[in-house]
């Protein structure tokens, strides 16, 4: 279910085109040694700044009014 749901979530933001292309690089073999370490990277990232963004949507009532506080 978790899987479903981050291709869903990642398909519904526009970024499930590289999950699929990943995989299909990583089959090739050669070529995927190469592509495979900067592949991960971005993945993983998107994955934290998902996250991040989920987080950051209940923290940014909070820093929108720290700021305007002083201000």
């Amino acid at each position: 279910n978790s899987k479903a749901y981050k291709e869903y979530h990642a398909c519904a933001m526009g970024q499930a085109a590289p999950k699929p292309k990943a995989s299909a690089r990583k089959k090739n073999g050669d070529s995927a040694s190469s592509t495979t370490p900067p592949t991960p990277t971005p993945m993983t990232t998107v994955e934290s700044a998902l996250r991040l963004s989920a987080t950051a949507k209940g923290k940014q009532p909070s820093r929108a009014t720290t700021p305007v506080e002083p201000i």
